[in-house]
């Protein structure tokens, strides 16, 4: 087992990051739209629209990639080409919206509206954070859930958080496991196995 520590009492709740789904993506997205450079090609009218499309235009990219059974790659990889595509359709140039503007737009994907997300859904399922999980494949998702308290879960997957260093990550977090293997124990298999002892 590549877990790291010993097993957790049983929760009263188990969280999972699903963005999309669990998280407010827009709510990070349309307001870092607007706090870069206002051009007259992207009026603030606009901006919604182009978040909505930025989200199509990501999961329309890795359909294509998955059906030309190409490798999968890092998502800020892809969300960074479909903006700049994006962006060359309404006009807009690297001269007007430079590189360290589009990597802070595609940093964005990765902010929580802090704590308080952790905070709300625990207040939601009525239950202390001790009495909870978080399990996320982001290093950014646990640290949060573990300044409210919260026990943390960390599955490694082959596609996220490239950039990290695993041994640190192993460190912060109550568990790590390892979900790149492949085999039937790999993951959530895995996380099975942590929860039931």
């Amino acid at each position: 087992m590549s877990a790291v520590s010993t097993s957790p009492a049983v929760p009263k709740a188990i969280v999972f990051d699903l963005i999309g789904t669990c998280v407010d993506w827009y709510s990070s997205i349309l307001p870092a739209l607007e706090s870069a450079p206002s051009l007259p090609a992207l009026p603030p009218e606009s901006l919604p629209h182009l978040a909505a499309d930025w989200r199509a235009g990501f999961f329309q990219e890795t359909r294509t990639r998955r059906e030309a059974s190409q490798p999968v790659e890092d998502i800020d990889v892809t969300h960074r080409r479909v903006l700049n595509f994006l962006l060359l359709a309404r006009g807009v140039t690297p001269a007007q919206w430079d590189d360290s503007v589009r990597n802070k737009l595609v940093g964005s994907w990765h902010e929580q509206r802090d704590a308080e997300f952790y905070t709300k859904a625990l207040e939601l399922m009525q239950v202390a954070p001790s009495e909870a999980i978080m399990v996320a494949a982001h290093a950014y998702d646990l640290k949060a859930a573990k300044t409210v308290g919260m026990k943390t879960i960390y599955v490694q997957r082959e596609t996220e958080d490239l950039t990290e260093d695993m041994d640190r990550v192993r460190d912060d977090f109550d568990f790590f496991i390892d979900g790149t293997s492949g085999d039937e124990k790999c993951g959530f298999g895995e996380l099975a196995d942590i929860l039931q002892t």
